[in-house]
């Protein structure tokens, strides 16, 4: 029984892994993964960096808006900006390859 399982978890790695590979190599040629994200990815990337220096979840310091729509995303930027990772396109781009895969 441990074995079945072992093979079904190293499959499922191996595919992963392959689906992660393949996204990168069909956007590795393109400037469009790492750079050149708009509109809504900054409003998160702007609302992660606020709410990591304490000033909530808004957009400018002072101004109580809610325009994030996915709460869950701008929390897990926040938490990336929190332990050192400052380039939140980096991190955004990521996070949509994961999410792919």
């Amino acid at each position: 029984m441990v074995a079945v399982f072992q093979k079904r978890w190293i499959r499922e790695a191996i595919i992963f892994s392959c689906s992660i590979l393949f996204i990168l190599l069909l956007y590795s040629q393109t400037s469009a993964l790492w750079k050149n994200q708009y509109d809504d990815s900054y409003i998160y990337y702007r609302f992660a960096i606020n709410l990591s220096s304490g000033d909530g979840m808004v957009f400018n310091e002072g101004e109580r808006t809610d325009t994030a729509s996915t709460f869950l995303y701008t929390w897990i930027l926040t938490f990336f900006y929190r332990i050192g990772f400052h380039d939140l396109e980096k991190v955004g781009a990521l996070i949509g390859i994961l999410s792919a895969a």
